[in-house]
């Protein structure tokens, strides 16, 4: 009997790579331990098990990191400190 029963990578491609490995090992995805990723890449459905993930808008957080360095390249501080919250989407899958 396993300790675990689900694994959440912190990207889909490590997810991808765990699935993999799992199927070498004869484990069964998600019978045995369901997986899940971070960042939806198109790899997710072309897999088997198809990989559930947690979908986010990777350009508007690109957007927004590249305001943020302008503001103190320009010597602004508007945003010091500041925690920024970008929603996200869990998008499932077969693979959980």
């Amino acid at each position: 009997m396993r300790r675990f029963t689900a694994v959440f990578a912190v990207s889909d491609f490590y997810a991808i790579e765990l699935i993999s490995f799992f199927h070498e090992q004869e484990i069964r995805v998600p019978e045995e331990i369901s997986v899940a990723g971070f960042d939806d890449c198109p790899m997710c459905e072309r897999i088997y098990s198809k990989l559930t993930t947690v979908r986010q808008d990777g350009e508007r957080r690109a957007r927004l990191a590249v305001d943020i360095l302008q503001e103190l390249k320009e010597g602004r501080v508007e945003n010091e400190g500041k925690t920024f919250t970008l929603p996200v989407e869990l998008v499932i899958r077969q693979s959980v």
